[in-house]
């Protein structure tokens, strides 16, 4: 792990100005550096799609269902454990007006060290009784264990992390990303090749942190310093409690799938479930850069409720012409899709498939609901919304599964995300925002051409050429008829976002 060794940085003018509303010759300007990061990250997020969707294509023909499903149980293991032990430091700072990097972010980093190394020691421990539970077999202890360094890991990222995007300066945590993905793909697929089965996935997880952990060090420009003081790291603890709650209550309900799934399905259903999720929730990656953009610069946004709605809303319209395509199109050409790209061995998924892109669907726009609420500083409404909604996945899991077996599962993701738009109600509360409005139309263009794009599936599509050609003629349907039904308005502004994206300075 490359640790930098420089010394430490005062805050920059950049750093500076990101921590106030004014700087930079006010909100113009903090329009334009926040289309300028989304730019940055669209592309980066673009890459990683491609990225994904290749080697998780080469990692499908090269590994077999069922260990995908020993590894994802492994995961959800050492994941539940990281949750357990994030306190919510890294979103406290990046909400805070101004922070000093010498003593905020070095005590936060302390905190964080000193819980990760808590968490993975009692992952290291309790592995074979977490294995005894869930009825895996002996070598699923030594994944879990190695896996479990991913808490240290989570530690030493977040102090760089925080810096960077307080800076806005998104060139920098785009190459870590991209480095970690591709890292991952790289080494899973070298070592899957060469017979390590399992094994290759959990050497890419950790070798692809090591990465970027290194390369966020580097970049940041930020030295490890330890640095305790009870009063305010009792004023970080405290408001990070209800953030922590809230991403708590999303890994128990992720962790729901392994629980509830192996004992009627086996491993090899957590494995179907994994590889249909991870599929129909790549589109949702456009959801999280915009979130990443969206929560600095909201943050500063709070005492004006007309202008954060609005920079609400066309986040999500610009989020919503690409995010329902992708799912839709994605949903209308399952079936050719799986038997020519990923093979016959997960064909079986393809129902769950179809429940995972409805509740993608739905919960990508409920999650940039949640960022605004962070951007608002309401954190507890979002902790008890995904109490709420991890409540609702294991109760209906508990109904569904012994009913449908894994696809079971889906169907109750699906019912909860449906349920999980009641964020918009909360966020209305605070300020005028507009769904409808902001996703109307892309949600109508999109269902359009997703319905002809379906019906030439199961017609004409017969090899890879023609399923490549359909998807991308739909697109360019999809993006032309959006158009055509904005008007020259929304035309107009996109077009400015553009300039203004594009044409910013690096």
């Amino acid at each position: 792990m490359a640790i930098s060794s420089s010394v430490r940085r005062q805050p920059t003018p950049e750093s500076s100005a990101a921590s106030s509303p004014s700087s930079h010759g006010g909100s113009e300007n903090l329009r334009r550096r926040t289309l300028h990061g989304g730019a940055l990250l669209g592309i980066q997020r673009i890459v990683a799609i491609f990225i994904s969707a290749l080697g998780g294509i080469a990692l499908a023909r090269l590994l077999l269902p069922e260990l995908f499903g020993l590894y994802t149980v492994a995961w959800f293991v050492v994941n539940l454990a990281v949750a357990l032990g994030d306190v919510g430091l890294g979103t406290v700072l990046v909400q805070r007006r101004t922070i000093d990097e010498n003593q905020h972010v070095a005590r936060a980093f302390t905190v964080g060290l000193c819980v990760g190394v808590l968490v993975a020691g009692l992952v290291w421990g309790l592995a074979p009784l977490a294995v005894s539970l869930l009825g895996l077999d002996e070598q699923s202890a030594g994944l879990i264990r190695c896996l479990a360094v991913l808490a240290l890991f989570a530690a030493f990222r977040m102090p760089p992390a925080v810096l960077l995007e307080r800076r806005l300066d998104y060139r920098a945590l785009t190459i870590a990303d991209l480095a970690e993905i591709s890292t991952y793909y790289a080494v899973a697929i070298l070592t899957a090749t060469a017979g390590l089965g399992v094994w290759s996935l959990v050497i890419g997880a950790v070798l692809s942190k090591v990465v970027s952990v290194g390369l966020l060090w580097k970049m940041a420009g930020w030295s490890p310093r330890l640095q305790w003081q009870w009063k305010e790291i009792g004023v970080l603890l405290r408001a990070g409690m209800p953030i922590q709650g809230a991403c708590l209550s999303v890994t128990l309900r992720d962790v729901s799938m392994p629980v509830i799934v192996t004992p009627w399905s086996g491993v090899v259903g957590v494995g179907y479930l994994n590889w249909a999720g991870t599929l129909a929730f790549l589109p949702l990656q456009l959801v999280s850069l915009a979130g990443k953009v969206l929560l600095p610069s909201l943050a500063r946004l709070q005492g004006d409720a007309g202008r954060f709605a609005l920079a609400t809303e066309q986040a999500i319209n610009r989020v919503a012409v690409f995010l329902f395509p992708a799912i839709l199109f994605l949903m209308a050409a399952a079936d050719p899709l799986v038997s020519l790209v990923y093979g016959s061995a997960w064909v079986p998924a393809v129902p769950a498939l179809y429940l995972y892109g409805v509740a993608a669907a739905v919960g990508g726009l409920s999650n940039l609901c949640i960022h605004a609420l962070y951007g608002l500083g309401r954190s507890r409404e979002v902790f008890w919304l995904n109490v709420i909604w991890a409540a609702l996945v294991w109760c209906l899991s508990l109904l569904f599964v012994p009913w449908w077996g894994f696809t079971g599962f889906a169907a109750a993701s699906a019912c909860a995300a449906a349920l999980s738009i009641s964020v918009l109600w909360v966020l209305r509360r605070t300020v005028p925002l507009h769904l409808s409005r902001a996703i109307g139309i892309p949600f109508c263009s999109a269902a359009v051409v997703a319905a002809l794009l379906y019906v030439a599936c199961q017609l004409f599509v017969r090899d890879l050429f023609g399923l490549a050609l359909s998807g991308a003629l739909a697109l360019v349907c999809h993006l032309l008829l959006a158009a055509w039904l904005a008007g020259p308005l929304w035309r107009a502004g996109v077009w400015d976002d553009l300039r203004t994206a594009l044409g910013a300075r690096l």
